[in-house]
């Protein structure tokens, strides 16, 4: 039950993209059609879903402090701590191509799709901020798959909707100085207010 209510507050009250406003670059860039955005929710959502345990294992067995005492009693009083950042950075950018090529081997057609967003996937601060909020809240590795996934899930609930809005937005008339950029920030603000209501 615990780990259910992990994804459903990580997927709908704490919604990473509408609460924190991370990875928002990924959802302004591929929500230009409701393809793109359910292939680059349900990409993004897998690369959470590898990174995020991975650095879950990272941090248990090298990065807390004592965690290098498996090395033998020297390394107990050792803290690695500071490396934190750049691992997970690194885990992210390698499970990211990693997930490119075998997207590009096993199902061309979708990596036709999710292709030229892989880039900006492989920076996503979506997956680091996953990454560390699960190291925050000292969740094992379950809970860090479940608040893995519970992300993702509602990374990809705001990348289809948001693309469903811009599709309904090329047919409204707009101000001269919304249209563009503008109305995609006031609708991801708006879409973050009516998530916040389900706090």
């Amino acid at each position: 039950m615990e780990y259910l209510l992990i994804i459903l507050r990580d997927a709908l009250t704490s919604n990473l993209a509408l609460t924190s406003f991370l990875g928002v670059f990924c959802l302004l860039a591929a929500t230009g059609s409701m393809r793109e955005a359910r292939a680059m929710g349900l990409t993004l959502t897998l690369v959470m879903v590898i990174a995020v345990p991975v650095n879950s294992l990272l941090e248990k067995y090298l990065l807390s402090p004592g965690a290098l005492a498996w090395l033998g009693s020297r390394f107990a009083v050792v803290d690695a701590g500071f490396l934190r950042w750049t691992l997970y950075a690194i885990v992210m950018l390698l499970v990211s191509r990693l997930v490119a090529l075998a997207l590009q081997k096993a199902v061309p057609q979708f990596y036709a799709i999710v292709g030229r967003y892989m880039p900006y996937l492989a920076v996503s601060s979506a997956v680091l901020g996953v990454s560390l909020l699960s190291q925050q809240a000292h969740y094992a590795l379950a809970g860090a798959l479940c608040s893995a996934l519970g992300a993702g899930i509602g990374f990809f609930i705001v990348m289809v909707a948001l693309a469903a809005i811009r599709q309904r937005l090329r047919y409204s008339p707009l101000p001269e100085g919304l249209k563009g950029v503008g109305i995609l920030l006031l609708t991801i603000g708006l879409m973050s207010l009516s998530f916040w209501i389900l706090r």
